[in-house]
């Protein structure tokens, strides 16, 4: 009966331990020159360097 209870942990554990693992490898991409871009301030600094730039 014992036995049975220690399998059973056993396998519990290793499945939850390979569940953890494929969590792990998740990855995204985000483009932050599209995020940056939409920002208020971000347009105001391109608006305001325009105007300083000699050429």
């Amino acid at each position: 009966m014992i036995k049975t209870f220690v399998k059973a942990g056993l396998i519990t554990a290793v499945l939850a331990c390979f569940a953890n693992l494929a969590q792990a490898q998740k990855f995204g991409y985000v483009n932050s020159a599209a995020i940056l871009s939409e920002l208020p301030e971000m347009k105001q600094l391109q608006s305001s360097l325009r105007h300083t730039r000699p050429f």
